[in-house]
């Protein structure tokens, strides 16, 4: 009904307000390709400040992403950094579409640019470590992995792929420290402390690997992992 009453509104004066309004309701309607419609038929209003140019072009950026349309997002996002060179959240967000084209160079740059213009971006470094994963580099992955989580440690994909990276590097010390954190922060998971326990019996820490398959057999007693590697550490 939303979206009928702001059509019809549009439809005898297509104005600034009516047509971004129309363009949310459409994509809470799941309706993203007609709202990218709406949104560049709003760029073509005369007498837009450069930022609300700025935030129409990131928008249709991140729906044509959305859709798979990467030349179209692609094409938003650059126009977007030709108002504001700087901001990183469209940097990390073309990054991410050059990484989906498999251009991962290209993507690894924008990441870095993200970075420059906010170091404290979490998201623009997991992004730049999944860029090195692609390149095969696990040991610069590992590293930017790591200052994501330094950044926030609530960021959970940042942490899967920095314990991938550890035992890929078998250099466990850093991600178990930062596992062990983690932990701390979340509810109780079996699967978070059956990692933590991984980490430290590779690091020679039996009793706290011990301790953490313990913490795992108490909520889940079946866990055939944390059996198995008390197993492991009693032999």
């Amino acid at each position: 009904q939303a979206a009928q009453k702001l059509e019809e509104a549009i439809t005898y004066q297509p104005t600034l307000q009516a047509l971004k309004k129309l363009a949310v309701v459409l994509v809470a309607l799941k309706k993203d390709t007609y709202a990218i419609e709406i949104l560049e038929r709003t760029l073509g209003l005369k007498d837009l400040a450069a930022q609300v140019r700025f935030e129409l072009h990131k928008s249709c950026g991140n729906y044509c992403l959305r859709l798979k349309r990467l030349a179209e997002a692609e094409s938003h996002y650059r126009r977007a950094l030709d108002i504001h060179s700087s901001a990183d959240e469209v940097r990390c967000n073309l990054a991410t579409m050059l990484l989906q084209a498999g251009r991962t160079l290209d993507a690894k740059r924008s990441f870095q640019d993200a970075i420059a213009s906010n170091p404290n971006n979490p998201k623009a470094c997991i992004g730049l470590g999944s860029a090195f994963l692609a390149e095969g580099d696990p040991r610069s992955a590992h590293d930017v992995f790591l200052k994501a989580l330094e950044i926030n440690i609530n960021e959970p994909t940042a942490l899967f792929y920095l314990i991938k990276c550890a035992y890929e590097l078998k250099s466990y010390a850093k991600a178990e420290a930062v596992v062990k954190v983690f932990s701390e922060t979340q509810p109780v998971s079996a699967s978070l402390l059956y990692s933590l326990a991984g980490l430290q019996f590779h690091l020679g820490k039996l009793y706290e690997a011990r301790e953490s398959c313990n913490k795992i057999l108490s909520i889940a007693s079946d866990h055939t992992g944390a059996n198995d590697l008390i197993r492991v550490i009693e032999r």
